[in-house]
């Protein structure tokens, strides 16, 4: 198919050349695009559970950094790589736009507990205070190559 130049800006009939006999014209009605949200698991080699960051270290940065996306300090799609894609999606519809206070608290982390199913899945919880309030945060961490994802999130 060959676009044609306008010979003024109004004129869109006649823009585009008819198909030729030999060529298939698909009309698509609806999206022929699944999203798989759930992943297969991915078979990890000793290796790299050797190079997995220590949990609990790193769920105290992750919700350090979930909180802040909450208030609105920190853009959601940082997060995106950490984060399975249901959980990106409702931390990113649940997240402050903008924020206008300036005189912010920082999100405290009080205390982090992790438990750990097996070599690849880790429950992480934490205590997030902000000024006065308290708030706990749940996480299910699944191991991926070299970092955890966070597949499962519970704000309370």
């Amino acid at each position: 198919m060959q676009l044609k130049p306008l010979s003024k800006v109004g004129d869109l009939i006649g823009t585009i050349d008819p198909p030729k006999k030999s060529s298939v014209i698909y009309l698509q009605d609806e999206l022929d695009l699944e999203l798989c949200l759930t992943f297969p698991p991915l078979e990890i080699s000793e290796d790299s559970l050797l190079k997995l960051p220590d949990p609990e270290l790193w769920s105290k940065q992750l919700a350090i950094a979930l909180a802040e996306v909450l208030i609105g300090d920190r853009p959601a799609y940082q997060l995106i790589r950490f984060l399975a894609f249901d959980v990106y999606c409702s931390v990113e519809k649940q997240a402050v736009k903008h924020g206008t206070d300036a005189r912010r608290v920082r999100p405290l982390i009080r205390c982090v507990k992790i438990s750990k199913l097996n070599e690849t899945v880790v429950n992480a919880s934490a205590v997030i205070q902000k000024g006065v309030r308290g708030r706990a945060m749940a996480m299910r961490l699944v191991a991926e190559s070299d970092r955890w994802r966070c597949t499962e999130l519970l704000v309370a």
